[in-house]
């Protein structure tokens, strides 16, 4: 019997063993090295470059090989991240899964030639991070196949065929000839004779029926010496692809731009230009888009986040350009308007207003900061299209040791002690007695009033925002409704009205409100301080009417300001600065802010407000670390001093025994802050775990709820933050509020804890059925019921985070609360990625994190998040995760066979 489990075992080490053996050998195969042709090449290590030699000798379809002055055209290779053949990449254009092409290149349309492509080797050609030559060739070949399937060209030769070689890595070797200034001559006597040449126009169709004026004509300046049998060295850095896609975009919209200066586009589908970038993605990004993550994420999703971002890097890297070469402010904007307009960014008369809006700024935060790129600036402000930054620079950290003696590491984590010495925080019962008194919180967020809005006009137009008369009218039956529309449409002002008597009346017992910001439009390209001042001012006028005796506690939302977003740092000029906002806010809400208050109000647009000895409110401006505040790219390093203030408070709090309730617009999680920003923050609210008890946030404008987790110990939630729900019905939302059941009305034994809460909405299709009755608001939902929870402590939102990772209908039932029970928003449904996406928004404390939460695989099946993310220890998982790629993951399996198998 021992004999056979030893011969057993020894067979289970054979087997682990072998296929350890084999996944090596294999790796090895893939990523080791080749022989091809003459040359051989090692793997390349991180970081590293390799170059590969492409022997150009196509042949053209009458349509391609010249325009009528005889220069040439030029094509655009982008390879898959899988290598995969049988992804159905379009060529040059929408590429579906890649992360990664070879950008731009100006093949000569000529007898044979030869091209040295230098290929960075950080960017990674399958999942396992392998440089795999085979797979670089048959793309190449696949490529070339579809584009002449795709451009259904029959005379077109089989392109590079088998013609990609390796030759070896050489950082040294001098470039000879640049891209954007290769020589490219007019060899006509030189090239093949198709079988069907006929007369051909210089425009050319592509197949969205889009005419675009052949490449040619942006290259009549070009060198044109001799390269025949040559060879041309083109190292393509990513430094260096941007600056040459730069110098090429300039060459485009200034030839396009002398060619009609009256261009109007004929066709709402964008240009496609091979070799640039596709700058139509650009037009994907909807800053006044709730959940942009939605949109741009991982998968199927990861290309067109990849697009945005080299859209933006080079659409940047032009305007940087430009105005750093003494470009008049009025040309450059010109510029940008036009290429706006050009590529169908968006409508002509959004473009007008955004680069009028934006221009001056970027202008000035460019002349002002040398150290400023494409880089940093899509790196910040185009997170939450998947975009990174590569500088170093950019990360930052708060010494939270200066404000107190406790240490943070987790061998000291009883924090709990440093709170004996002030009121006794830990005396008080864990569980509260039922039938005590508690206090009524109304949660009021994104109001978004919209004095122009039209009923029975346009609800889904080309803007941003529709519903008004300028919009047109819908067809019959379909247009905006009295109280509201589920298209593009913001709240009717007497909608609101109706919102806050009804509040009003429904519920006379309301002590505080949080006002969390948003009561401007989504207009963002038409508003002006007056106008958003205007709607402050009245809307905040209204609140005070209908609730004089609450203490209401305001948050600036980030369309408060003009331009959208943009809250600028100390000491800018005053064209740019925000401090009318500020002086604005500070005047309309005097009756509710605190006099020894308005101080840091007026500097930043945060401060707090003491309720009692037991109890303050910390109000933060979490637009500062939005990611479409520009503002925050050229100050990026705790902007305006905000975290290090709350480091301060809390400490502050600490110290007199006061609990504290967080409020801000944007919860400091996901894709809307930044993330190094989001860090601190979490580093912040772990520090101060014990008197934080609930957060309040808005910008969404769903009915949601994030939970943070100890730093050093997953398995211990530690606060919750309370989101939404929108009072707009912007976009596809039931109107609502939310009520909260607080713990505060016991003075000094009161815990300030959340024990219940209430959304109410009225049903928009039913309300407009007959404008003359008032919406029918009523409870959607009690929270403690609707869950299946004893409380809304921490630990039991954690219990129903987790139950919903395997229970779908716990998940769906979430998910339409989520929504408002808004049924058209709820059509489309949730799939596993969907409910992935929703869960990781929950857990993860910054995007860095939710980018890894998405990413994993739960080890089980059937449960949509990894339970790591819940484990004890001090180790991270999500940060061990990324640390370690999938081939050392497999090694660590085999491992533990190893070891579970003695």
């Amino acid at each position: 019997m021992q004999l056979s489990r030893k011969l057993h075992r020894c067979s289970v080490r054979t087997l682990v063993f072998l296929c350890t053996f084999l996944l090596c050998i294999t790796n090895h195969l893939v990523a080791g090295f080749f022989q091809i042709g003459v040359e051989t090449l090692q793997k390349p290590k991180a970081g590293e470059a390799v170059n590969v030699q492409i022997i150009v000798a196509p042949q053209f379809g009458p349509d391609e090989s010249k325009g009528s002055n005889g220069q040439s055209t030029s094509q655009d290779v982008g390879a898959s991240e899988t290598g995969d053949d049988n992804d159905q990449t379009e060529f040059g254009h929408g590429r579906r899964r890649g992360i990664f092409n070879i950008p731009s290149l100006e093949l000569p349309r000529l007898s044979p030639a030869t091209i040295n492509i230098q290929i960075p080797g950080k960017l990674p050609f399958n999942p396992l991070n392998i440089f795999n030559v085979q797979t670089l060739k048959n793309f190449v070949q696949s490529v070339t196949d579809k584009f002449m399937r795709n451009n259904n060209d029959q005379t077109y030769g089989t392109g590079f065929d088998d013609s990609v070689t390796i030759i070896s890595e050489d950082p040294e070797k001098p470039v000879s000839k640049n891209y954007g200034s290769s020589a490219v001559k007019n060899p006509t006597s030189e090239l093949p004779s198709p079988s069907n040449t006929n007369s051909q126009s210089n425009v050319k169709q592509d197949r969205s029926g889009i005419e675009i004026s052949p490449p040619q004509r942006y290259r009549d300046s070009m060198d044109t010496s001799d390269i025949d049998q040559s060879t041309t060295d083109v190292h393509l850095t990513e430094e260096s692809m941007i600056d040459q896609q730069v110098r090429t975009l300039n060459e485009v919209l200034t030839n396009e731009m002398n060619h009609d200066k009256e261009h109007k586009p004929t066709s709402p589908s964008p240009p496609r230009l091979s070799f640039l970038p596709d700058l139509s993605a650009l037009g994907q990004l909807r800053p006044t888009m709730p959940h942009q993550s939605q949109l741009f994420n991982w998968g199927e999703h990861g290309v067109r986040s990849l697009a945005v971002c080299n859209a933006c890097k080079v659409a940047f890297g032009l305007f940087v350009s430009q105005a750093r070469q003494g470009a008049n402010l009025t040309n450059l904007m010109d510029l940008a308007t036009f290429g706006c307009t050009f590529f169908r960014i968006t409508s002509a008369e959004m473009c007008t207003g955004l680069v009028s809006s934006f221009g001056p700024i970027l202008h000035y935060m460019v002349m002002h900061k040398s150290s400023l790129n494409g880089d940093i600036f899509c790196g910040i402000s185009l997170q939450s299209s998947g975009c990174t930054t590569s500088d170093p620079e950019i990360d930052w950290k708060i010494d939270l040791n200066q404000y107190n003696g406790v240490p943070l590491l987790p061998q000291f984590n009883n924090f709990e002690d440093s709170a004996q010495r002030r009121r006794s925080i830990n005396t008080l019962p864990t569980k509260i007695p039922k039938g005590i008194r508690t206090l009524k919180v109304l949660h009021l967020t994104d109001i978004h009033i919209d004095p122009n809005y039209q009923v029975g006009a346009n609800s889904d137009c080309e803007h941003e925002l529709c519903c008004h008369l300028q919009n047109g009218e819908s067809a019959p039956g379909k247009g905006a409704g009295f109280y509201g529309d589920y298209g593009k449409c913001d709240l009717p002002f007497h909608s609101y009205i109706d919102a806050l008597e009804h509040i009003s009346s429904t519920h006379p017992d309301i002590k505080i409100i949080y006002l969390t910001g948003d009561f401007v439009p989504h207009n963002i390209w038409t508003t002006s301080p007056t106008s958003n001042m205007e709607i402050l001012v009245n809307a905040s006028q209204y609140i005070h009417d209908y609730f004089p005796r609450a203490v209401v506690i305001p948050v600036i939302g980030n369309h408060e300001t003009h331009p959208v977003n943009m809250f600028a740092p100390f000491g800018v000029p005053s064209e740019f600065s925000t401090d009318w906002l500020y002086s604005t806010a500070a005047k309309a809400w005097t009756q509710w802010l605190p006099k020894e208050s308005i101080h840091n109000f007026l500097h930043a647009g945060f401060y707090d407000v003491e309720i009692d000895p037991y109890f303050r409110v910390i109000v933060l401006n979490t637009n500062l670390c939005y990611g479409y505040n520009f503002w925050q790219a050229f100050e990026h390093r705790d902007p305006a001093g905000q975290l290090r203030w709350l480091a301060r408070e809390l400490q502050k709090s600490e110290d007199l025994g006061q609990f504290v309730h967080i409020l801000g617009h944007m919860a400091p999680t996901g894709e809307d802050c930044w993330s190094v920003w989001a860090q601190n923050f979490y580093e912040i609210i772990n520090r101060y775990r014990t008197i934080v008890k609930a957060q309040f946030y808005g910008h969404t404008h769903f009915d949601e709820f994030k939970l943070y987790y100890n730093v050093h110990n997953r398995s211990e939630p530690v606060s919750p933050a309370w989101v939404g729900a929108s009072l707009t019905p912007f976009v596809d939302l039931n109107p609502g509020y939310k009520i909260f059941t607080i713990d505060g009305a016991r003075g000094k034994d009161s815990t300030w804890d959340v024990l219940e809460h209430e959304t109410w909405i009225y049903n928009l299709t039913e309300a407009n059925i007959n404008p003359a009755v008032p919406p029918r608001w009523f409870r959607l939902y009690k929270a403690t019921e609707a869950f299946e929870l004893p409380d809304l402590s921490p630990q039991s939102l954690n219990n129903f985070i987790q139950r919903m990772t395997y229970n779908a209908t716990a998940f769906n039932i979430y998910y339409r609360l989520y929504h408002k029970d808004t049924d058209s928003a709820l059509i489309p449904g949730c799939d596993a990625m969907c409910r992935k996406r929703v869960l990781c928004g929950i857990v993860a404390p910054n995007y860095d994190e939710y980018k890894i939460c998405v990413q994993l695989k739960p080890e089980v099946k059937g449960v949509i998040i990894s339970p790591s993310l819940f484990s004890v220890g001090a180790s991270a998982p999500l940060k061990r995760a990324s640390a370690e790629s999938p081939f050392q993951r497999m090694l660590s399996f085999g491992k533990s066979l190893f070891k579970a198998f003695g």
